[in-house]
Parts: C-alpha cells; sequence; structure tokens
C-alpha cells in the first residue's frame, strides 16, 4: 500500500526518475550481487545515465569490465527503467559511510592463468560469449573464489 501511495506521489510530480532510483536501491542486492552492493550503490540519474557511487578507484576499474552485464542486470530486474549507460564516481567524502564489512580489494590475475584461458575460449565462434566467458572468469578470479588454487 505505501509502495502505490509513493508511486502516486512520485508520477504526479514527474519525479519518474526518482522513483525508478528508489527502485534500483531496494533491488541492488539482486541487480548487482551482494558483493558488489557492499561497495556500490546507485547515485542519481543524468538523463538516461544512471551514476553509480564506488567505494574506490580499483572497484572503479573492476566495475568497467562488468558494465554490460550490471546494464543487463537492470534492464531485466527494472525493464521500464529506460537506463542507457553506466557511469562511474567515487563517494563523495560528506556522504555517511555505510555500515557494512569492507569488500577486499579485486586480486591481481595470475597471467600465466589469463593466457590459458583465453586459449580455451577462442575455439568459442561468438565473440560476445567469449568476452562475456572471459569478463565472467576474470571476475572470479579477482574476488578470490577460486577453489582450484
Amino acid at each position: 500500500m505505501f509502495d502505490k501511495d509513493l508511486e502516486k506521489v512520485y508520477s504526479k510530480n514527474e519525479w519518474q526518475r526518482q522513483w525508478t532510483l528508489f527502485h534500483l536501491f531496494r533491488k541492488w542486492d539482486a541487480i548487482v550481487g551482494k558483493n558488489f552492493s557492499q561497495v556500490t550503490m546507485p547515485a542519481f540519474f543524468r538523463q538516461q545515465v544512471l551514476w553509480i557511487y564506488v567505494e574506490n578507484s580499483s572497484w572503479m576499474q573492476h566495475l568497467q569490465y562488468i558494465k554490460p552485464d550490471l546494464l543487463q542486470g537492470i534492464h531485466r530486474t527494472l525493464p521500464d527503467a529506460n537506463v542507457e549507460d553506466i557511469h562511474f564516481a567515487l563517494y563523495p567524502s560528506d556522504l555517511p559511510e555505510k555500515k557494512v564489512k569492507k569488500t577486499p580489494l579485486p586480486r591481481s590475475v595470475d597471467a600465466e592463468a589469463e593466457v590459458e584461458i583465453k586459449g580455451l575460449i577462442q575455439g568459442i565462434s561468438d565473440g560476445d560469449c567469449q568476452e562475456a566467458l572471459y569478463n565472467l572468469w576474470r571476475a572470479h578470479e579477482q574476488l578470490g573464489q577460486n577453489s582450484s588454487k
């Protein structure tokens, strides 16, 4: 009921972007995953560009690799969001600090393993699929979740 009332207020005042931002906040964990939600948060819109605050520049660089996946997650979860691009910015210093456990910075990727995975995915004919698989592997390695080590 409360959601419906808020929706009426936002639509009457033509604050549709704020309403979309509200929904992004509520579903952020599901869109980006627990690890990324601890170091990011949706910040604001500039036209069809969603700006995301990021904890530090290392995470910001890492998020550039998975930007297409983030956009896809937003479109899948909120199809009416009309987000065409994502930009990243560091958390402003005057923002209250989140009360969550700090997520470790991404690890560097083993160069030999990277060459090996690139060799393995060369056999995939679809370039987009190759890139997605590589980005997934890289994110997995950088988060230190590789159980074979």
